[in-house]
């Protein structure tokens, strides 16, 4: 009768020591901060492609949505499959994640600059160049996300690989299952007339700053993990 207790306190100590490890708080910290904007970009974009041009936004219809999403995941599937492998031979897991979240900050500040082309008429330049954006910000969180699992699993010993992933994943789905409510709050805030009377930064491009700095702040987080997350940790 008493082993069971036994058992399971031997269980929650485990837990404890292995989740205040410096180095799983680093993982998981960056971890559940790119959950928040993988999530919360599918929400953005869309919203801001919805969004009249006196607002910021690029005046799509449902259809034009459905067509550029349909594209972007045609075009950006052959990235995802092959693109990380290569990567992994010439580079290490952690240069490979800080220069594509660097990628997706540099992009989603750029991204909302394609609304003053659509104001201008320009059609076909708006369609190029958010379906590459899109393309680029797809394969840059696809490739965040593949390193960031890589992370989690070199950071125990193979004993202890169920347990934190289990972890990672309820964790980390807490913040997911936040974000599109987050999001659509964020910008819809961004579209009240007190912000679009005071302009950028508060306007449409503030919700695109957020998740930047969201990214940024996941970069700087990742700085400070050491180099041995990049190789599997010995049995």
């Amino acid at each position: 009768m008493d082993r069971a207790p036994a058992d399971v306190r031997r269980w929650l100590a485990d837990m404890k020591s292995l989740l205040w490890s410096r180095t799983i708080l680093i993982i998981f910290s960056a971890h559940c901060l790119f959950a928040v904007f993988d999530t919360g970009s599918d929400t953005l974009v869309a919203l801001w492609c919805a969004t009249p041009l006196p607002l910021g936004g690029l005046d799509f219809t449902v259809n034009d949505i459905g067509i550029t999403s349909t594209l972007v995941s045609a075009i950006s599937w052959p990235f995802n499959l092959f693109l990380y492998p290569l990567l992994a031979k010439r580079f290490s897991s952690l240069q490979t994640h800080q220069v594509f979240s660097i990628v997706f900050v540099v992009l989603v500040i750029l991204a909302p600059n394609i609304h003053y082309l659509a104001l201008a008429g320009q059609t076909a330049a708006v369609w190029t160049l958010l379906i590459v954006c899109r393309v680029v910000l797809v394969t840059s969180l696809c490739t965040i996300f593949t390193t960031q699992c890589v992370f989690i699993c070199n950071s125990v010993t193979s004993d202890k690989l169920g347990r934190i992933n289990g972890m990672a994943v309820f964790i980390s789905d807490i913040f997911r299952s936040t974000s599109p409510a987050l999001t659509g709050a964020i910008y819809a805030a961004s579209l009240s007339q007190g912000a679009i009377s005071i302009g950028f930064p508060v306007n449409y491009y503030l919700t695109f700053i957020v998740f930047s700095a969201s990214a940024l702040a996941m970069v700087s987080i990742m700085a400070c993990s050491p180099s041995s997350i990049n190789h599997k940790r010995p049995s």
